[in-house]
């Protein structure tokens, strides 16, 4: 949640502290409204992108191929305890 709050200050942050410029010559005022609207735009598209890659992190962090290689190495690794090998053996074993 941390990091949604910091995402959302940040767009905040930026955006407003961009504000003064686009205001400040009435000859480029439109020159500088397009600047801010495309900086709008690349902000919210960042924060979709973030959004859409934390939904496909937390979708396949919770996957079962997930959980079955977890267990494997588990597996894996009691073997080496019964074995007493090291993890040059184990890598030598894969």
């Amino acid at each position: 949640m941390f990091s949604l709050k910091f995402a959302i200050l940040f767009g905040f942050t930026m955006t407003f502290s961009l504000m003064p410029f686009s205001f400040s010559l009435a000859p480029e005022l439109i020159a500088n409204l397009h600047m801010l609207l495309l900086f709008l735009g690349l902000n919210l598209a960042l924060f979709v992108l973030y959004f859409l890659l934390r939904m496909v992190y937390v979708k396949y962090a919770n996957n079962d191929r997930y959980e079955i290689t977890l267990q494997y190495l588990q597996n894996r690794v009691l073997e080496m305890n019964k074995k007493h090998l090291t993890i040059i053996d184990f890598l030598d074993l894969s």
